[in-house]
């Protein structure tokens, strides 16, 4: 009989490490799935900036009114993006 405890003891080890490792790989799956979220708003703010430089270059090739520029400049610092 001293070995249906043993077997019994080691049955939930195995329960327990499989719950360890379901649990492991669920925090795993919300950290890559935080990370990409992050990545796509990184990108985003990067091509927010790129439009935001690409105004304030035409600008300030084609437009010598500085109030202009300053309504292009005024106009990038509105639109925001929340992190």
């Amino acid at each position: 009989m001293p070995h249906l405890n043993i077997i019994s003891v080691m049955m939930t080890s195995v329960d327990t490490d499989e719950d360890e490792m379901t649990e492991i790989e669920k925090n795993i799956n919300m950290l890559i799935k935080a990370v990409e979220e992050r990545d796509y708003e990184i990108a985003s703010l990067k091509n927010h900036i790129k439009i935001c430089d690409a105004i304030e270059s035409s600008h300030k090739h084609t437009v010598k009114n500085d109030n202009m520029l300053t309504k292009g400049r005024q106009l990038c610092k509105k639109v925001h993006y929340k992190i």
